[in-house]
């Protein structure tokens, strides 16, 4: 792993090099594509670490665009099927800019959220080893549903995509309609254990942030776009050790 870790570092040592770099690319993800093209890398969105074991994460720190934390993984509840429907149909509310029902909000064990007559509450059961996800009538204070991950399930994500990570921080700015992007700083990581990621989710540090939409093709359904598990940049150093470069 020594050789992939100081090969990359020698890669975006000299992407870092460039200075302002034309952006081709846009929307939320246009820094993480620029930097996956700078490296020559294939555009794509497999479940798999992106260059010989390591994933590659990029965050924005210019102005208004680094208030959300690092995606770490993506998973849907693998309790039952249609789980996630069966969440969609209690909490979805309705969108005028694009005349679609959607749920896309960001919840955490600290903070439960309240949308339409419902409490949403997580909550780690360490004893039947699941991350649960209550959804409660504010009235009534009655259970609807409960819908939840196996630790199995997010283990075996997390293992498979976060053993190795680098984090390269960037800045954005837009001249003349024409994006531009420089590559600041990058940090390598190693995963702790996955003792570590419960604990991060018991105490706050990591939310999940669903993003699922309703669409018609013939027949109406939701799309999930991806429901990921984010972690504050601020707390890093409670799931992963960084890996220094004199090491």
């Amino acid at each position: 792993m020594d050789t992939y870790i100081n090969d990359l570092y020698t890669r975006l040592y000299l992407i870092r090099t460039m200075n302002w770099i034309k952006c081709e690319y846009n929307g939320t993800g246009c820094i993480g594509m620029q930097l996956e093209k700078l490296l020559g890398k294939n555009l794509d969105k497999k479940i798999l670490p992106d260059y010989q074991g390591i994933e590659i994460k990029t965050k924005c720190t210019s102005r208004n665009m680094d208030k959300y934390g690092i995606s770490l993984f993506s998973s849907s509840f693998d309790d039952y099927p249609l789980s996630i429907k069966n969440m969609f149909d209690k909490v979805k509310y309705f969108d005028f800019s694009t005349n679609k029902f959607k749920f896309q909000k960001r919840i955490n064990s600290k903070r439960g959220l309240i949308v339409n007559d419902n409490y949403l509450k997580i909550y780690v059961d360490n004893k039947y080893a699941k991350v649960k996800l209550f959804i409660i009538d504010r009235n009534t204070h009655y259970i609807k549903s409960i819908h939840s991950w196996t630790f199995n399930e997010l283990k075996t994500r997390l293992y498979m995509k976060l053993k190795y990570m680098v984090l390269v921080y960037a800045r954005l700015y837009t001249v003349n309609n024409t994006k531009y992007v420089k590559y600041d700083d990058f940090h390598f990581y190693k995963l702790k254990s996955f003792e570590c990621f419960i604990n991060c989710l018991i105490k706050g540090y990591i939310t999940i942030n669903f993003n699922l939409i309703e669409y018609s093709n013939n027949h109406i359904d939701i799309y999930d776009k991806g429901t990921s598990f984010e972690i504050n940049t601020n707390n890093l150093n409670e799931l992963f050790e960084e890996i220094k470069k004199d090491n």
